[in-house]
């Protein structure tokens, strides 16, 4: 029973398209896992990226106060100081978008937004004395905002190391 040479010829193309579409089959699924893992990583990149941007806004906020209590310091500090908080209020909104895998996540970003606001709340106090510079009370003022703003940043440090584990 000699096969003739057709069936040959069309045995070997079978076996070569079979052989290709499986070849085509598991390129799509390692391509597919690819774009998954990243996107995933793109995603943990920009939650790192949004804290770290809290963190350093959260040190540049206390500035503005701290400037407009030396003398010869800019009248325009309450409006840096402005700008400045409506941009940590932005971060905070997009960081309260985040899903948290785990409920630490949102109580340390609560605890965190908690300390902005008293130094907020201080540093409003501070431009609005009239006459803060050389001012005992507005110094006060000033070194409780700095120790709150200490905390601020050290809780914003863990915030990231969370939010890094996490991903």
């Amino acid at each position: 029973m000699r096969i003739k040479i057709e069936t040959k010829i069309g045995g070997v193309l079978l076996i070569f398209f079979v052989e290709l579409i499986m070849f085509t089959y598991f390129v799509y699924i390692v391509n597919e896992r690819h774009n998954q893992d990243d996107l995933k990583l793109h995603k943990s990149a920009e939650k790192m990226q949004l804290v770290r941007s809290l963190q350093i806004g959260l040190a540049q906020v206390v500035m503005p106060a701290n400037d407009f209590l030396i003398p010869g310091g800019s009248p325009d500090e309450p409006e840096n100081f402005k700008i400045l908080s409506g941009k940590i209020e932005d971060l905070f909104k997009r960081i309260s978008d985040i899903k948290f895998y785990n409920v630490e996540g949102g109580e340390l970003i609560k605890h965190i937004e908690k300390e902005y606001l008293e130094l907020k709340n201080i540093a409003l106090q501070i431009f609005s004395m009239p006459d803060a510079i050389g001012n005992m009370e507005a110094g006060k003022l000033m070194e409780k905002m700095d120790a709150i703003a200490d905390d601020a940043i050290r809780d914003a440090e863990n915030f990231f190391q969370f939010v890094y584990s996490e991903s």
